[in-house]
């Protein structure tokens, strides 16, 4: 994904000078859903997604441990 890329993503948002800032990184915030966030490095660019969830930690912990087949962390 090059700053050309990322301009173009931006302008289908509206965001007509979308870029990275001086320490590399895009920090979005989408409403309804969280902050979107790229970080450029030299070979490639991270995206990451951070969201609230309102569950309970213990029943998302369990199921996440019980969909990726582990049943018991040592």
């Amino acid at each position: 994904m090059s700053d050309k890329d990322i301009a173009e993503f931006g302008e289908s948002l509206g965001l007509s000078d979308l870029k990275f800032n001086d320490e590399g990184v895009i920090a979005l915030s989408v409403e309804g859903l969280g902050d979107l966030i790229f970080e450029k490095e030299e070979s490639f660019i991270s995206i990451l997604l951070l969201a609230k969830f309102e569950h309970e930690l213990e029943d998302l912990f369990e199921k996440a441990l019980s969909m990726a087949a582990v049943s018991e962390l040592k």
